[in-house]
């Protein structure tokens, strides 16, 4: 599943790995964040929900 993230006027493509969280996640689009700084290395923002992670392989 491919998406288009809109950050500062840029456009980027990304692609979602096929799974039960990325479902959530997309059905949560379109989406509007702000993003916060987060140690002067990486942007940060939450989701206005928690995604599901029934049926991932991955879950931490």
């Amino acid at each position: 599943m491919k998406i288009k993230i809109q950050l500062e006027g840029r456009a980027f493509t990304a692609t979602l790995a096929n799974g039960e969280g990325a479902r959530d996640f997309l059905s949560l689009l379109p989406l509007t964040l702000t993003l916060t700084d987060y140690d002067g290395t990486e942007k940060i923002a939450d989701l206005p929900r928690k995604l599901s992670t029934r049926g991932d392989c991955c879950r931490a």
